[in-house]
């Protein structure tokens, strides 16, 4: 039964994250006149992206996914995709993301970074939006947005920025601009833990790749701690999608005996999940662990997948096709980054 809550706990914070990257790279389509072109190269090497957003990663975060905007909106069918997966969907965020967004050839990057709460307990989570962008006209045009969703607005002067949030809800949505190429949103309470004091002064995780998705997800002490004390679990897997297409999972097990260690533990994991499902009745979460192939080779185990098909998933349409795909944008490298320290 423990095994179980933790299991849905890491799939609940892995749905949060893909519908929160979801909205995201939906509602860019509007109100341009928020963004506009300067230095900034939203079509430039996405490590370069990475380099200037990674100062604002919690240097103790969790997780941390990034999608570079302009390769993966080359992509017709993931972009359908998505915008069929979040049909419907309404709320002050939504309305500030379809503001902040619209204008796809001026912004570069989308990230969603934070820390996981343990069993019980939320996830603090927050997005961050990379462009060029102009403090005098998109705080007005932010606030019009949250204002015409019916929405009071509240400031929290943090001394080098202000956060400005709902202030008719007991858990208030929220934004804040980081600099001229960086704004972040999500909860109040979150966007004051992490900038309260601006900039974060750690270092950028290591193997973060130049590709179409990035990031990364520490495996914490609960989760180790739910494996049998023979399995080998390390401190992270990194997740990477060179294309928009296909999604690897790279877990680093640093040798060929620990690495199958890891793999029947997984695949063992699997099958509890399918039975434990089947029992209740009710298998979504089992949908999207059979959309995974789980193998290991050279010291790492290795979950790939579909993305369209996984956001289709998350989505509740468990029955719909599987849409026709076709590479985003030129792909950098389309294996998974070598192992290195994080």
């Amino acid at each position: 039964m423990k095994m179980k809550k933790k299991t849905k706990i890491i799939a609940a914070h892995a749905a949060v994250l893909a519908a929160l990257l979801a909205v995201a790279l939906f509602w860019m389509r509007d109100a341009s006149h928020i963004l506009h072109r300067k230095a900034y190269d939203p079509e430039g090497p996405t490590e370069t992206k990475l380099d200037s957003l990674s100062k604002w990663v919690p240097g103790d975060a969790d997780f941390f996914v990034a999608l570079d905007v302009p390769r993966a909106m080359a992509n017709q069918p993931l972009g359908e995709a998505v915008e069929s997966a979040i049909s419907g969907k309404s709320g002050v965020g939504v309305d500030l993301l379809s503001s902040l967004m619209a204008d796809q050839s001026a912004l570069g990057l989308i990230a969603v970074t934070g820390r996981l709460g343990g069993l019980g307990e939320g996830s603090d989570a927050v997005m961050i939006a990379q462009g060029n962008f102009d403090e005098e006209t998109i705080v007005p045009a932010i606030r019009s947005a949250m204002i015409a969703g019916r929405s009071g607005i509240s400031a929290q002067d943090l001394g080098w920025s202000t956060v400005y949030a709902e202030s008719d809800s007991r858990d208030p949505f929220a934004f804040m601009v980081l600099d001229k190429n960086h704004i972040a949103a999500g909860r109040r309470d979150s966007l004051v833990a992490f900038y309260e004091s601006g900039p974060q002064k750690g270092k950028r995780a290591g193997r973060l790749s130049d590709d179409v998705l990035t990031g990364y997800f520490m495996i914490g002490e609960g989760m180790r701690g739910s494996a049998p004390k023979e399995i080998f679990l390390p401190e992270a897997a990194y997740l990477s999608s060179p294309d928009g297409i296909d999604l690897a999972i790279t877990i680093p097990c640093e040798d060929t005996a620990k690495a199958q260690g890891v793999l029947m533990f997984l695949q063992g994991l699997r099958s509890l999940v399918s039975i434990q499902e089947a029992t209740a009745g009710h298998g979504g979460l089992a949908a999207v662990a059979r959309a995974f192939e789980i193998s290991a080779a050279d010291g790492d185990v290795i979950i790939k997948g579909k993305l369209i098909p996984l956001i289709v998933l998350w989505a509740g349409q468990e029955g719909a096709a599987e849409p026709e795909v076709t590479p985003a944008g030129p792909g950098r490298s389309q294996n998974p980054p070598a192992p290195t320290d994080r």
